[in-house]
């Protein structure tokens, strides 16, 4: 969770810099504006100089008053040029300043929405999303309880708004950036999950003595009302199942039986 406070006061600071730049802008356009025309005017006497220059040297008179003045209105100019060079460079400076502070301040603006009021909802989302996702697996269990009961189908059972049995799926919610939250609730895993316990259930009432229900390496009965192992890496025969000892000729049977868990060691 990051510091709202902090985000507070860094949006406040950018805002009023902001907030300044404005009337500091004004005020360097005027002094740019004014340096533009007094350059101007600058360049007109330096002109007017030359020309009299110019003359003087037609007339082979002293040169070094209009030399004087030529250097000092020359010198001025420069310094000028300067000045419009800077106020130019600062202008373009304050454009970039606007715009990253612009930036800085949405991005700002968003993470302290974010945090003061998506956060709550969502810690009160995650809160309350849990016990949602019992009563929603209550629903699936019982639609599943009433097709299989009533050999009837399920869909007609719950409606709601898209008239399709109940939402399908209740996710987890998190901010960007963080650990993600896992779904609470899924209408096809859930539906999938009873299915797989039915199908186990079936199995087990005709082998009640099966011991690979007890086996960490059980990995599940499949559609088709075979029971997987992980450690055989496949079916388990049904001979196992049954507990009896595989036959001779049956070299599958027998490679699977002696790397069973149960498989006494001689």
């Amino acid at each position: 969770m990051k510091d709202i406070k902090k985000m507070e006061s860094e949006l406040k600071t950018v805002q009023k810099r902001i907030g300044e730049i404005p009337p500091e802008r004004k005020k360097l356009e005027e002094r740019l504006e004014a340096a533009k025309k007094n350059h101007s005017r600058i360049e007109s006497r330096i002109t007017e100089l030359r020309n009299e220059r110019q003359d003087i040297l037609v007339a082979e008179g002293d040169l070094e008053d209009v030399n004087t003045r030529l250097k000092e209105i020359r010198k001025s100019g420069e310094i000028l040029e300067d000045e419009i060079e800077g106020l130019s460079r600062r202008l373009t400076s304050l454009e970039v300043e606007e715009t990253r502070l612009a930036a800085q301040s949405k991005e700002l603006g968003k993470e302290i929405f974010k945090e003061k009021t998506i956060r709550p909802l969502v810690v009160e989302y995650n809160r309350i999303a849990p016990e949602l996702a019992e009563t929603l697996k209550g629903f699936q269990a019982a639609m599943e309880t009433y097709i299989r009961t009533f050999d009837s189908p399920g869909h007609r059972i719950l409606l709601d708004q898209q008239a399709n049995a109940g939402p399908k799926s209740l996710p987890g919610i998190w901010l960007p950036g963080e650990e993600p939250v896992p779904e609470y609730y899924n209408a096809a895993v859930e539906s999938e999950k009873l299915a797989a316990q039915e199908r186990e259930r079936h199995v087990r009432s005709q082998y009640p003595d099966c011991r690979c229900f007890r086996c960490t390496s059980y990995a599940g009965v499949l559609p088709d009302l075979t029971i997987r192992c992980g450690l055989l890496g496949g079916e388990v025969p049904r001979e196992m199942l049954a507990g009896k000892t595989p036959a001779r000729d049956s070299e599958a049977a027998r490679q699977f039986f002696l790397r069973c868990s149960f498989t006494p060691v001689s």
